[in-house]
């Protein structure tokens, strides 16, 4: 039966504590960030008395909402307003089913965060995920596919303002590539 769970149900949310990225020296292990590309990974550091190290398999929620998988050791930022947070199921979880929460919160959730309103603890606690996460599979196409996934299982438990707000969120792009007499269209001078 599917439904729905809240965060803190689920999983085990504990906040990061590091410096900043410049305040260490080389080293062996990866600094996650908020930054979204290389997988949340700014440099490789080598950790300080007091730091909180983690280990994979774990999701890392940066300050500004966005979810990575992580599967080795790793230092997540964790000072400021921008902490990230390190996610771990109470239950036992694939590599896989990490991947899976990765992708469902970043669809459902990263929109909340900006660097206006930061992704911290007692924002993230009461946030819900459709339950059980829907099996991660090789045929989502981005987002869009992943979406229609969630649609199918998680839409059938929310309300109908609840399942619109969740459409109008997703954007569609158009991948198909333009024939170049067409893209004078797109730039028309006044």
């Amino acid at each position: 039966m599917s439904g729905i769970a809240k965060l803190s149900d689920k999983f085990h949310l504990i906040v990061a504590n590091s410096r900043d990225a410049g305040d260490y020296v080389e080293g062996p292990i990866p600094f996650v960030t908020s930054a979204e590309t290389n997988n949340g990974v700014v440099r490789y550091v080598t950790p300080l008395e007091g730091d909180k190290l983690f280990h994979g398999p774990c999701v890392v929620i940066s300050g500004l909402g966005f979810a990575s998988l992580q599967t080795g050791e790793i230092l997540p930022k964790g000072n400021g307003g921008d902490s990230c947070t390190v996610v771990y199921s109470k239950t036992k979880m694939t590599v896989a089913d990490y991947l899976s929460f990765a992708a469902v919160f970043n669809v459902l959730h990263k929109w909340r965060f900006s660097y206006g309103r930061k992704c911290k603890l007692s924002r993230l606690e009461n946030l819900v995920l459709p339950w059980p996460l829907p099996k991660f599979n090789r045929a989502w196409s981005g987002e869009l596919g992943l979406f229609e996934t969630l649609v199918e299982s998680f839409g059938k438990t929310l309300n109908q303002r609840e399942l619109a707000d969740l459409t109008e969120r997703v954007i569609v792009f158009d991948e198909t590539p333009k024939r170049p007499e067409e893209e004078g269209e797109l730039f028309q001078s006044s």
